[in-house]
This record gives C-alpha cells, sequence and structure tokens, in this order.
C-alpha cells in the first residue's frame, strides 16, 4: 500500500469508479489472468506481464513482485499450500513437482529477460 501511495494508479477518472480504468491491475476491475503470467520454469517461478500487458509490467515493478524477498514469500506459500486437491493433470503435476523441488532446497528464483 506504501507504493501505491506515492504512485497515481487511475489512469483516466470516470464520473463512475467502475467505468475509471487503471494503469495497473485493479485485483476487482481486471483479470489478473489477462496481464499476468505466472510460470514454473526448470527450476524457477517466474512472473512476467502477459502479452507485454503494460498493466502487468506497472504491477510488477510498482509491487516489486520479482523482489527477492517477494519471490521468497510466493515460494514459502506455493510449497505450504496444502489445497491441491482442486487441481488437475499437468497444473497437479508442476504442482507437486515445485513443492518437491522447494522442499529439496533445488528450485530458485529468476526475474524474466
Amino acid at each position: 500500500m506504501e507504493r501505491k501511495a506515492k504512485f497515481d494508479t487511475v489512469d483516466v477518472e470516470a464520473p463512475s469508479y467502475r467505468r475509471s480504468t487503471f494503469k495497473i491491475v485493479h485485483p476487482f476491475l481486471d483479470d489478473p489472468a489477462q496481464h499476468l503470467d505466472f510460470e514454473l520454469d526448470d527450476k524457477a517461478i517466474l512472473i512476467r506481464a502477459k502479452s507485454g500487458s503494460a498493466k502487468g509490467r506497472q504491477t510488477i515493478d510498482l509491487f516489486g513482485l520479482m523482489e527477492p524477498e517477494r519471490a521468497k514469500e510466493r515460494a514459502k506459500d506455493f510449497l505450504f499450500d496444502s489445497d491441491v486437491d482442486h487441481l488437475q493433470g499437468p497444473t497437479r503435476k508442476k504442482f507437486l513437482a515445485a513443492s518437491e523441488e522447494l522442499r529439496s532446497g533445488s528450485l530458485t528464483m529468476k526475474s524474466p529477460a
């Protein structure tokens, strides 16, 4: 929240809040999956702006989503998330493989090029 307070996130202010547009991914008005892509790549957890999304890039930069501490916290959450029953097929396999790599200490974080 501190970072957001120093940056004007409103792109176009409209008479109605819901009709306003924002420079970052809005958690209620935007679908994050259209702007942010989380993926496992070998031994890394990557987050990047999907299809060059300006909102995605601004969100990553503003909130420091690829800073080592944030990436580490995401990895911890990922590791300790015990609710895998809803995952199916390749997603479940990737989750279980990444969890095992995290437990073994062989998974590293890196920023996309």
